[in-house]
């Protein structure tokens, strides 16, 4: 076979594959179904309450985006954040790292249901941490 022919064979892919623009380290799971839809997906949460579907209801979009990002960027963003947040002036620094605060605490509520009790009070401490941090930079 020769290369216009394999080229022709491959329409719509990159040479190796994949589609174009995908991230080969990346694999995107389905998404369980849920118990509440009816599905016979395993989930652990019960039917959220009317506040929680709410949170649950607005998240989806923006979870989405940040999906469908690269993992860089939202892991060099959160880092940079990070960082800025402890390295920069008063009034910068304590607003980066509440910004780090809030991101780590909607996180944490939305996974909330999912989990064992050591993963909880692992995000827990981490929000503590992150609170005291800015109770650090904003006293000094």
């Amino acid at each position: 076979m020769n290369r216009a022919k394999r080229s022709k064979s491959r329409a719509g892919s990159n040479g190796r594959g994949r589609r174009k623009g995908a991230d080969p380290g990346r694999t995107v799971q389905p998404r369980p179904t849920s118990v509440r839809a009816g599905g016979s997906g395993r989930t652990s949460a019960p039917p959220s309450s009317g506040f929680r579907h709410r949170v649950e209801r607005l998240s989806y979009p923006l979870l989405v985006r940040l999906h469908q990002l690269p993992r860089w960027v939202v892991t060099g963003g959160f880092i940079v954040l990070l960082v800025a947040g402890l390295m920069a002036p008063k009034p910068w620094g304590p607003l980066c790292l509440a910004v780090v605060v809030i991101l780590m605490a909607w996180l944490s509520y939305l996974a909330w249901p999912e989990g064992d009790r050591t993963r909880r009070m692992l995000r827990l401490v981490a929000l503590g941490l992150g609170a005291g941090a800015i109770v650090l930079r904003v006293l000094e």
